[in-house]
């Protein structure tokens, strides 16, 4: 382990490890430390023979090459300087399959948790100690599994702590051991059990998937985390209490004032589905899976509230880069004021680039591009009504064309008619002629 502050950076799909001291904090330096066997030994690389001011280390995007840049300047002047390092060379040979192994990440302190929300994902990694290379164009295999055995699987919980508490409470007048009943689900209530993981899958995976990118999405991050948080609070949480909460920070999730009864959860039509066709199972028994379903979606709040983007003011103030928020004068003002205080207060930009950006953001050619991107989807309306216009006309005009062609073809049809009766009329007039010419 590497002590002090140092830029890190990974490559080769995290078969190797960069770290470059940091510049404020150690000076100047002309060495990059790396390692391939994740941070066990470190390895010293000499990029200068003068020492450097290091600003910054970085890689392609994807980490799946051996190439990385630093970016810095000299000691006694600044002048930018670009340095490019490849490692391949700390490699001794290309991996084979029996360089990998299948590997699901787990805390190095804790209980084992090899499943979340019923689902458990394995990665191809290198074995320890192997020593070679992965390759820009390796593809990492990744398996999915979905646990179908919870009642077996003691440790598929939905990721929060099983409730063993030696105390019973009531609900609608039946009293809830919970001591003496398990929180994982029993045969029985399996397929319940599923449908429950699942409908919360559902709501989690998109938000996952949609931010596990490297795309600038931080302005839309806010809005986001709130729509999730407020669906899955919505299930087990007062609508009035909700509503009234200033903050979800704020709003206690273990009170049980705020909380609704085990009866009245939101559990979703598929698990109510599911809980209506099993047989031979008690309301007490139902009442328990609800009350755990409860207990459940409170360790998950608490656990995705922890630490999440939303206990910082930054995650809040840039929305005014969200074109929704962009449009709105008064709102977009006082997000990019916060912005600049935050960023300003934590030595980010200086107080001239804070005026400077205010200025720039409020000028009238900015104002001008905020108005045209808010009469976008009116032009767009305007444009796709005009082209379904010019349509209708284009196939009103191929239809007069078309019945003209048919019309056309008709008369041609009576006209080459009416020419073979003439004709046949008038050869009937010569042989009559002919016959009385011979007499």
């Amino acid at each position: 382990i590497l002590n002090d502050y140092y830029f890190f950076n990974f490559g080769d799909h995290g078969g190797v490890l960069v770290a470059v001291k940091y510049y404020k904090a150690h000076g100047e330096t002309r060495e990059l430390l790396y390692s391939t066997d994740d941070g066990e030994t470190w390895q010293t690389f000499e990029f200068s023979r003068n020492n450097l001011r290091v600003y910054g280390l970085m890689t392609e995007p994807g980490e799946n090459t051996t190439i990385f840049t630093m970016f810095g300047s000299f000691v006694g002047a600044h002048q930018w300087l670009i340095l490019k390092v490849d490692l391949r060379n700390a490699f001794t040979y290309v991996c084979t399959k029996d360089d990998y192994k299948f590997w699901s990440p787990s805390a190095v302190s804790g209980p084992r948790m090899p499943c979340l929300l019923g689902r458990k994902e394995t990665y191809e990694r290198r074995v320890p100690h192997s020593n070679c290379y992965n390759g820009r164009d390796y593809d990492r295999p990744v398996k999915l599994e979905i646990q179908k055995e919870l009642g077996e699987e003691s440790d598929t919980n939905g990721g929060v702590d099983s409730v063993t508490s030696d105390s019973s409470s009531k609900e609608d007048g039946i009293e809830l051991d919970q001591a003496s009943h398990p929180v994982s689900p029993s045969n029985n209530r399996l397929k319940s059990e599923l449908n429950k993981e699942r409908s919360v899958a559902i709501m989690v995976e998109p938000f996952l998937i949609q931010f596990q990118s490297d795309a600038p999405l931080a302005p839309f991050l806010y809005e986001a985390l709130i729509s999730l948080m407020k669906s899955l609070m919505k299930r087990f949480v007062k609508s009035d209490k909700l509503d009234a909460a200033r903050s979800l920070l704020e709003l206690s999730i273990f009170n049980e004032t705020n909380l609704l009864n085990a009866k009245y959860l939101d559990l979703g039509y598929a698990t109510r589905e599911a809980i209506r066709k099993t047989k031979g199972v008690s309301e007490k028994e139902i009442l328990l899976f609800r009350q755990d379903c409860k207990t459940c979606l409170q360790k998950l709040c608490a656990k995705l509230l922890e630490r999440s983007p939303l206990k910082y003011k930054l995650t809040k103030a840039i929305l005014f880069l969200d074109p929704a928020v962009a449009v709105l004068k008064s709102t977009r003002s006082e997000r990019l004021k916060s912005t600049l205080e935050i960023v300003l207060a934590n030595n980010r930009v200086t107080g001239v680039a804070a005026d400077l950006v205010d200025r720039q953001f409020n000028s009238r050619h900015y104002q001008a591009l905020v108005h045209s991107v808010r009469n976008v989807r009116s032009r767009y309306k305007d444009s796709l009504e005009q082209k379904i216009k010019d349509k209708r006309i284009g196939e009103k005009q191929e239809g007069d064309w078309k019945r003209a062609a048919v019309l056309q073809k008709e008369l041609q049809a009576k006209k080459q008619k009416i020419l073979s009766e003439a004709q046949k009329q008038a050869d009937i007039l010569q042989e009559e002629i002919e016959s009385l010419k011979k007499k």
